[in-house]
């Protein structure tokens, strides 16, 4: 279905955790005292969330990503897939981990339909990755990387530049695409949660970079939703660019996001206007359960607020939202 600004919204975006097996500094808080999850049966339930893809098909959706947290810690992450990749409608089941269970789940996602998948990752060095993640091991991540690329399962890695941690590693980075069949997306920090202690490198920046490292970038003339692409010479791959700061692509939005408690969320920076997992647990009629949802979509915003002081601006860290 459109919202009020005529945007056609078919792609719904459910976290279906909060908990990761990481503590990336710049998504959740270091101090190991402070409890970064929630209790389990409070998380969205797996026929839960089936039901609510069902529903948005109805409206539209097409396209489904499965985040968290970390979605594969999950153990019913099997039948979430089985049960959405069964639902007459959905054209695309994408996935976004950290890669860290990667390796030993793959073939799950395989066998349920996912068609892509986006592994965060954001250093070559097995040093600095640790120092990101706190607990990561860069070569498992890897190896899950190279079992999901031979299994033809289209395979994205999300990058985000901070200044001083990972800066130096861009040319590095956007050269995998030389190396392997792979897009790489460099994604904007965005100040939310612990990110707004931190500074990151724009769109444009990450150009200068590669230019002054001898690295010319060819314009594919292709934009994939929040995405523009380019290539390398004599690349196998595609490097992203993912600019919502400098580049706001507000009126090309065609998202809306579910968190691991069921928050329905219009846009990733403002704050949730209802739970409709409430709803659906009241007993509420599908019918007034669809009108209510149409209504949130429709009246999703025009644009997002990062770059201003705002009273409904969204104050979770990214893994309580869903990435």
């Amino acid at each position: 279905m459109k919202d009020k600004y005529g945007r056609e919204i078919n792609y719904i975006r459910i976290s279906i955790t909060e908990k990761c097996n990481y503590r990336c500094f710049y998504c959740m808080p270091q101090d190991d005292d402070i409890d970064v999850t929630i209790a389990e049966k409070e998380w969205i339930s797996s026929q839960e969330i089936i039901k609510l893809v069902e529903m948005g098909v109805q409206l539209g959706i097409k396209k489904v990503r499965i985040t968290g947290g970390e979605p594969l810690v999950r153990s019913d992450i099997g039948d979430i897939l089985k049960g959405i990749s069964s639902i007459e409608g959905v054209e695309e089941l994408c996935i976004t981990t950290n890669g860290s269970l990667l390796y030993e789940k793959l073939d799950i996602l395989k066998k349920y339909g996912v068609t892509r998948i986006n592994i965060s990752l954001d250093t070559l060095s097995s040093k600095k990755f640790k120092k990101i993640t706190k607990v990561g091991d860069l070569e498992r991540v890897w190896l899950g990387i190279k079992k999901t690329l031979e299994s033809g399962i289209e395979v994205r890695i999300n990058t985000v530049i901070i200044k001083g941690i990972n800066d130096d590693e861009v040319e590095e980075l956007a050269n995998l695409t030389k190396k392997y069949k792979l897009d790489l997306r460099f994604i904007e920090l965005m100040p939310i949660g612990e990110g707004r202690n931190y500074s990151g490198l724009s769109g444009v920046e990450i150009r200068e970079i590669l230019k002054h490292g001898g690295l010319e970038l060819y314009n594919l003339n292709k934009q994939e939703g929040a995405s523009e692409y380019y290539t390398l010479k004599d690349g196998k791959g595609n490097i992203g660019f993912i600019n919502p700061l400098s580049n706001c692509f507000c009126s090309e939005c065609n998202r809306i996001r579910v968190t691991s408690t069921g928050d329905l969320k219009q846009c990733l920076n403002k704050k949730s206007n209802l739970n409709i997992v409430e709803f659906m647990r009241s007993g509420i009629a599908e019918e007034e359960l669809l009108e209510i949802i149409s209504n949130e979509i429709y009246n999703k915003p025009k644009k997002h607020l990062f770059n201003s002081i705002n009273e409904k601006e969204e104050k979770l860290n990214m893994n309580k939202i869903g990435g």
